[in-house]
């Protein structure tokens, strides 16, 4: 599904942006497994992530 644009894309919940986007999530969960990484609290790791995202947005807002 590379390159391809929105309008190429079915939605809803079966649709192939759903499926797309499951497949691309597994793609990076197998690669930071091979890469070792095993956080204690997945959840923990997955908020931390997400605030830093946070704040990096709002830093460059602020600039």
């Amino acid at each position: 599904m590379a390159g391809c644009t929105a309008g190429d894309l079915e939605w809803g919940p079966e649709g192939s942006l759903t499926r797309f986007i499951a497949d691309e999530n597994k793609k990076v969960i197998k690669a930071m497994l091979r890469s070792g990484w095993r956080p204690a609290n997945p959840l923990d790791a997955q908020w931390e992530r997400w605030v830093r995202q946070k704040r990096d947005r709002y830093e460059k807002a602020c600039i």
